[in-house]
Order: C-alpha cells, then structure tokens, then sequence
C-alpha cells in the first residue's frame, strides 16, 4: 500500500508533465495524419496529370492511326485498353473504383468533367 501512495504522489506531483506529454503525443499524432493526408491529395493530383498527358498522346496517336486505316485495328483497341486504364486512374484519384464496372467508370469520368 505505501508503493501505491507513492505513486499516486509521484502522478500527482508530476502532473503537468504528464499532460503536457499526452498533449505532444496528440500534436505528433495529428501531424501525421495531417501530412499523410496531403500526401495522399499530392498523389492524386500527381496520378491525374501523368494520366491527362497520356490521354492527350494516346488520344492523338489512336486518331492518327484511324486516319490511316490500314490495318491497324490491333494498335487502334491496344491505345483504347490504354485509355480506359487512364480513365481508371483518374476516377479511382478523385472518387475510388473500387467494384465499378467499365461502364460506370467511363460514366464517373464523364461527369468529371475530363
């Protein structure tokens, strides 16, 4: 019982320290998950610009193949698999496609806005 009435004395002595260390673990905690949040938004814009520039190429490259048409209607679905991949990355970015089907992933893209 005596070790038990010391400490209890020794919390109670020391307690401003051990609020203000409760108080620094909080701040580290949410200073994590602050930074991990703009991270994870970084990313996601990061995703979206790489997947808009290959758009834009893959885009003019499909057109330019259509235009010859000759033949070329292997390279012509390759370039739309490509497309619909980007079309992906950039709805799961902004709203996640998690169970989405191809077509309510072309749908979410649309009402994008891209």
């Amino acid at each position: 019982m005596d070790k038990l009435k010391g400490a209890w004395r020794w919390v109670r002595d020391h307690a401003v320290a051990i609020l203000g260390a409760i108080a620094a673990l909080l701040a580290v905690a949410w200073g994590i998950h602050y930074a991990r949040r703009r991270i994870g938004g970084l990313r996601d814009r990061v995703a979206v610009e790489e997947a808009r520039r290959e758009i834009a190429a893959d885009t003019a490259r499909r057109d330019a193949l259509i235009e010859q048409a000759d033949g070329r209607e292997a390279d012509v679905e390759e370039i739309d698999a490509r497309l619909a991949a980007n079309h992906r990355r950039i709805v799961e970015a902004h709203e996640g496609t998690e169970g989405m089907a191809d077509s309510e992933v072309e749908d979410a893209f649309a009402r994008l806005g891209y």
